[in-house]
């Protein structure tokens, strides 16, 4: 397996090989990443046989399932983690990717692949870990250990809080490379230090993501973390590229936490809106284009409030997380297509807290028109979820044979476009309003004690059935 493509090392690098891990890891990790991005399962089938080969090649050249001490390791890293337990990690990664993978598509290499993930699991940990933490006590090799659920659940505390100690001694700055540097901010919100993880963000002492903006006028993310610093000046030309991907790979973070959109779902079928305010950001935008349209989050804090516009294309399930410093019980005043199905009584669609609860997770999700659902839809006319939101939406790209299809179904099924959702959409921003007060709030305080008394003076509101989410499911227009 190549390390890049088109293959340019092998022949210009001196002591390149190829299979780096990482690098060929890719084979797995970015169909893996497309088919959760777009659904698309075809890139998964097309691939699996090259994942198969890739995976046979670690185990061949593994020593009892430890890949040798080799290749790039965590490149680029003021901390170096050993070769041997980075790239020992990625196999178990690869492994366990591969087999959500053929799972996906029903393929029956997906036992075998899972079953060779726990044996490598089992492997990493017997050589690399030592009473309970990594025995490099590196930021990188905590954050694989994290991240890559290569530890146990009781594990996680200690790890997670050394962690947390190995950036504070390090005065909040990242000492990660190229591979573990994605993984840092992700692997904090993971273990609930979202805290620590602003500050990481937020520092600009070198190294530091902000160090080149504040200090090198950059418009773009540099090659190394000191490609140039007041004191050294610049780094070897030979290798100094002001404009490359590797450690902008924080943008995911930035948009799933502090945008405030998290995937949950391939194709974003199913998303967590859960945003961080804190007192260094205190308002914040983001928008994605997804199979299903267009997602967007815009949110700011007022005083003791929380402030969030959200525009949810059909299909889409939301769930609302709770900020931490935030009610843990909060309150959804929403003016689109989802809200609390079935209400128990005119009370309940005002109120939103004696509405029967269909299970214990949460309201369940229905869809426009009441019984009938987009997924019926997509079910009757033999085509995708996301097929059924862009003939209703007239967005992507269909055939007038499956748009037929579409609209058959929905005239056979009686299925019905909720009237408000369609209004959003021909407005110029499209909005769901989501209050989330703090408990120093008198009104949701008396909600929050389970108060019968207590009404907003304006707009539906829907209490959360939850502890820390809120899920939003249809009801009439506000």
């Amino acid at each position: 397996m190549p390390n890049v493509a088109p293959d340019v090392l092998t022949t210009s690098l001196a002591g390149s090989h190829d299979g780096a891990a990482g690098w060929g890891d890719a084979i797995v990790i970015v169909p893996w990443e497309m088919y959760q991005a777009y659904g698309d399962r075809s890139i998964l089938v097309e691939n699996l046989d090259a994942m198969a080969g890739w995976l046979a090649y670690l185990e061949r050249n593994s020593e009892g399932l430890i890949r040798p001490a080799e290749g790039f390791g965590d490149w680029l890293a003021f901390d170096p983690t050993p070769l041997d337990l980075v790239a020992t990690a990625f196999y178990h990664r690869a492994a366990l990717l591969a087999s959500r993978c053929a799972a996906a598509v029903d393929d029956e290499r997906a036992d075998g692949w899972d079953a060779l993930a726990g044996r490598v699991r089992d492997a990493w940990r017997e050589r690399f870990l030592r009473d309970g933490l990594p025995s490099a006590r590196t930021q990188g090799a905590a954050v694989l250990a994290l991240h890559f659920g290569l530890l146990d659940d009781h594990e996680i505390p200690a790890v997670a809080a050394d962690l947390a100690a190995l950036l504070e001694e390090n005065r909040f700055r990242l000492s990660t490379g190229f591979l573990t540097t994605p993984y840092l901010l992700p692997a904090l919100t993971q273990v609930g230090r979202d805290d620590v993880a602003l500050r990481v963000l937020l520092g600009d002492a070198p190294p530091s993501w902000l160090y080149p903006v504040k200090h090198g006028d950059a418009t773009s993310m540099w090659e190394r973390w000191d490609s140039w610093t007041e004191e050294g000046g610049f780094q070897d030309p030979a290798m100094n590229s002001f404009n490359h991907y590797a450690y902008g790979a924080v943008d995911e973070w930035i948009c799933d936490r502090i945008g405030g959109i998290r995937r949950t779902g391939p194709a974003y079928a199913s998303v967590e809106i859960s945003p961080l305010p804190s007192r260094e950001i205190t308002s914040a935008s983001h928008a994605r284009t997804t199979p299903y349209g267009r997602i967007a989050v815009e949110w700011e804090t007022d005083g003791d409030e929380l402030r969030i516009r959200t525009e949810i294309p059909d299909g889409v399930i939301p769930t609302f997380v709770t900020p931490a410093g935030y009610a843990a019980r909060s309150l959804s005043r929403i003016c689109s297509e989802w809200a609390v199905h079935p209400p128990a009584s005119a009370d309940a669609m005002s109120m939103g807290v004696r509405g029967r609860r269909p299970d214990d997770r949460g309201w369940r999700m229905t869809a426009d028109g009441g019984t009938v659902s987009i997924r019926d839809v997509a079910a009757a006319a033999g085509v995708s979820v996301a097929t059924v939101s862009n003939v209703l939406n007239s967005t992507g790209r269909f055939s007038e044979k499956t748009k037929h299809r579409v609209e058959e179904a929905i005239r056979e099924l009686g299925f019905v476009r909720n009237r408000s959702a369609f209004e959003l959409r021909t407005k110029e921003k499209a909005i769901i309003g989501l209050l989330v007060p703090n408990l120093a709030n008198s009104f949701f305080a008396s909600m929050a004690r389970g108060s019968s008394t207590a009404r907003p003076s304006t707009g539906c509101w829907s209490s959360s059935p939850t502890a820390s989410r809120t899920r939003i499911t249809r009801r009439p227009p506000c």
